[in-house]
């Protein structure tokens, strides 16, 4: 084994931990009852999905390099086209806004609490929020088309 697969290897295995715990960490925020009324956790999930997004793509690209190291075809050239529309890459453009736009999001959420804390009660919302993750997503997915 060369050291770029152990490379592909260590790079996917990091991608299932980070999707091992994220996932969890998403269904508690959005679907307990307990943590229902913790409004400011909706955009830390919403984080915590881009940055599951993220490590799926991680874990595809791995496995597919892996895949391309055992049949020696990890250095014939691709079209780009056939490149660009591979599951992987597709999350990986997806991803690569999302993250930072959830990050913007949230330190944005943090400054509005720490500034103004009464119109953070009324304007953060449990539904604002959510609709802030949803719309964050749609947006990222209209930044990738137009890149």
């Amino acid at each position: 084994m060369s050291n770029d697969e152990i490379f592909m290897v260590v790079y996917s295995i990091i991608g299932c931990i980070v999707v091992f715990f994220n996932v969890p960490i998403c269904f508690l925020i959005y679907f307990s009852k307990t943590l229902r009324p913790c409004k400011e956790l909706i955009l830390i999930g919403g984080l915590c999905l881009a940055d599951t997004v993220q490590a799926l793509a991680n874990i595809l690209s791995g496995i597919q390099r892996l895949v391309l190291y055992s049949q020696n075809q990890a250095f014939v050239p691709e079209s780009s086209l056939r490149c660009y529309v591979e599951p992987f890459n597709v999350l990986f453009f997806f991803g690569y806004h999302l993250v930072g736009i959830m990050t913007m999001l949230v330190s944005a959420d943090r400054l509005v609490a720490v500034l103004k804390p009464v119109q953070h009660e009324v304007i953060c919302s449990r539904r604002n929020g959510i609709a802030l993750t949803i719309g964050d997503s749609l947006a990222s997915h209209g930044l990738k088309v137009k890149v």
